[in-house]
């Protein structure tokens, strides 16, 4: 799945922010995330892009600055933090949302 370009409220935005990227390179951030964050859910993609979107996957993007290496290998590294499980499990995995899930909750 592609990047949300015109969202600067989940991951996409604030790890563009955050770590002063450029759009590629934001995308690509994007597309390690997805990857990351389908793993954890079992192979859910629509769970994993809910989250990523949220409020949640903005507070990931900030999580990947506690750790060391490159950008891909730090956003692994926050994707097992002892929270991921638990917001992951609270994004819903059947509808594909455009907006905050997590504020639906």
């Amino acid at each position: 799945m592609t990047a949300p370009h015109e969202d600067d409220f989940g991951f996409f935005g604030t790890i563009k922010i955050n770590e002063n990227l450029t759009a590629a390179e934001a995308q690509a951030a994007w597309e390690c995330a997805m990857e990351t964050m389908t793993a954890l859910t079992g192979g859910n993609a629509t769970q994993a892009r809910n989250f990523l979107r949220s409020r949640g996957g903005r507070h990931f993007a900030d999580d990947t600055s506690f750790y060391r290496g490159s950008l891909a290998e730090r956003i692994r590294q926050a994707a097992v933090g002892n929270y991921m499980p638990l917001a992951l499990a609270r994004v819903p995995a059947d509808k594909l949302y455009e907006r905050d899930p997590a504020s639906d909750s």
